[in-house]
């Protein structure tokens, strides 16, 4: 497996990000490793104690709501790139006002994933 250099929020977002949908309790098993080779870097090590293919998956659909002001009254009438725009625009405004993003996601319908 080869080295990734990545931001430390990115890989701790992955990280949590995995123990939520991999693990019933969200937390993860993680080592801290260091490399002889290299005195500035450590490695975790995530270890499973069930394999992924064994556990149930579920499939969730969310939306998100966003705006656009247009000079158009029927939206109807609005492009698809002006609608993904928009869209775009909005997911980078919660990317950077994390502590809005929780309330603008909602659920739409749940289904457990069959083999």
């Amino acid at each position: 497996m080869g080295k990734t250099d990545i931001k430390i929020e990115t890989a701790l977002d992955a990280i949590a990000d995995y123990a939520q949908q991999y693990c019933d309790d969200n937390s993860l098993p993680i080592g801290i490793e260091t490399d002889d080779r290299y005195e500035d870097r450590i490695m975790l090590v995530i270890t499973m104690d069930k394999k992924v293919s064994d556990m149930t998956k579920y499939n969730h659909m969310m939306d998100v709501a966003f705006t656009i002001e247009t000079e158009e009254e029927d939206w109807t009438k609005l492009t698809t790139d002006e609608l993904i725009g928009a869209l775009q625009r909005r997911i980078h405004y919660l990317q950077r006002n994390l502590e809005d993003a929780a309330g603008a996601f909602g659920h739409s319908d749940s289904y457990e994933i069959k083999e």
